[in-house]
């Protein structure tokens, strides 16, 4: 009997070459990042504000900085309201205290020659109103500092007896 031969057949597998267009990769990256910080797109600004000291509720006094880039502030009514976590909150909802602010520092100068635009009006309101006012000025380090107190002094004036002292705002060093 002859013997059958069965021959198999070899397939050849190619290897196919994916070329995949930058675009996608791009598309899939930036779609990963969403779906990763989905989490921190949720908090808003009552979820991140400033943690407020334990011994600034119990003392029941809270001191603000006021320059020009606060508009409209009502003097005698200004607060400082607290969510249960223990952070400073912009919306009454979620506020579990709201306590009154008792001091202002409100900006006078920077430099050797700005002017706030807002200081005179806010340095009269706040000194009509039951908070106690104080004058601070921003520092700018590359500046004549004799210049700077100058600037400051003949702005602010004479400080009432009830006034806070004058402070002086250094954040940056310029060399």
């Amino acid at each position: 009997m002859a013997r059958k031969t069965t021959k198999k057949r070899r397939r050849k597998t190619r290897k196919k070459n994916i070329t995949v267009s930058p675009w996608i990769v791009l598309a899939v990256v930036l779609l990963l990042a969403l779906v990763v910080s989905i989490p921190y797109l949720k908090k808003t600004v009552e979820d991140t504000g400033a943690v407020v000291p334990t011994a600034a509720l119990s003392a029941g006094g809270f001191a603000i900085a006021i320059s020009h880039y606060q508009h409209g502030i009502v003097w005698d009514s200004l607060s400082v309201m607290v969510d249960s976590k223990g952070r400073s909150t912009r919306d009454i909802t979620r506020a579990k205290d709201v306590r009154p602010v008792k001091y202002a520092f409100i900006k006078a100068t920077e430099g050797e020659r700005m002017v706030d635009p807002e200081f005179e009006a806010n340095w009269e309101a706040a000194g009509e109103s039951r908070v106690k006012r104080g004058a601070y000025h921003f520092f700018r380090s590359s500046k004549d500092p004799v210049k700077q107190a100058e600037s400051f002094i003949s702005t602010v004036g004479a400080l009432r007896a009830d006034d806070l002292p004058p402070v002086l705002d250094v954040e940056t060093i310029h060399k």
